[in-house]
């Protein structure tokens, strides 16, 4: 967690030295339109300050898994301190316009030719071209926060991933576990019925009474041949099949 605790503190001394600054551009009014341009730029580049050191705080509290407590903890830091440079922004756009009302009132005093205020303009023109440059190097930061961010999503996908992939094994575990134990009960039965002396011989007593009842059937079938046999009381042989007693 030292990466948030960095990003929470960082954000919190950029954001105090803010009101100050915006502060100053009140406070230059009168020194000319070249040192309120400047004090705006100071306001605006530290705004921007600000803004990307939110933005990294963000990153680092959405790879914050598995610790809710802590990280409702820093989500409500983050809240107080947005709040905060959004107060500070509504600051900044009241001053500049204070500061363009001064501008206009003070161009309407002066109308002749006045060297100091033309080489107040020459500064704030060289003062805009640094501000476009500095505008690149913003752009180019950003870009390289929304690639952090596209790799946070990535890596928030493959997490999400993983945890399905180890749900799915932990499945395929359990099913594997019960088909061994389902195998093993059989295999424990089978050595039972061979090792039980009253299941073998129940089995035996079985088997001698079928093979009785086998042996009962043939031969009294045998001996029915003679007695099943009709007589005829006419029949005078005595060895005859017929033969009546």
């Amino acid at each position: 967690m030292g990466d948030i605790e960095y990003w929470r503190d960082s954000f919190q001394s950029e954001l105090s030295t803010l009101p100050e600054i915006i502060r100053d551009i009140d406070r230059v009014r009168k020194k000319g339109p070249y040192a309120i341009q400047s004090a705006i730029r100071n306001a605006e580049d530290q705004l921007k300050k600000c803004s990307n050191i939110q933005k990294s705080y963000k990153l680092e509290l959405r790879l914050m898994v598995g610790m809710p407590v802590e990280k409702k903890k820093y989500e409500n830091d983050l809240q107080e301190l947005e709040n905060e440079l959004r107060e500070c922004n509504d600051k900044l756009d009241d001053a500049k316009a204070r500061a363009q009302r001064s501008e206009l009132m003070s161009g309407a005093n002066n109308e002749g030719p006045d060297p100091e205020r033309d080489g107040d303009q020459m500064l704030m023109e060289a003062g805009k071209i640094q501000d476009k440059t500095k505008e690149s190097l913003m752009t180019t930061q950003n870009l390289i926060h929304e690639s952090k961010e596209v790799g946070v999503t990535t890596l928030e996908e493959l997490n999400r991933q993983r945890n399905q992939i180890v749900r799915v094994t932990d499945d395929v575990m359990a099913i594997e576990g019960e088909l061994a134990r389902a195998e093993k009960l059989i295999k424990t039965f089978g050595r039972r019925m061979a090792t039980d002396k009253f299941i073998q011989c129940f089995t035996c007593v079985n088997i001698l009474l079928l093979l009785g009842v086998v042996c009962f059937i043939f031969f009294v079938q045998e001996d029915n041949q003679y007695v099943l046999l009709p007589c005829d009381p006419n029949e005078t042989n005595s060895e005859s099949f017929y033969y009546c007693n």
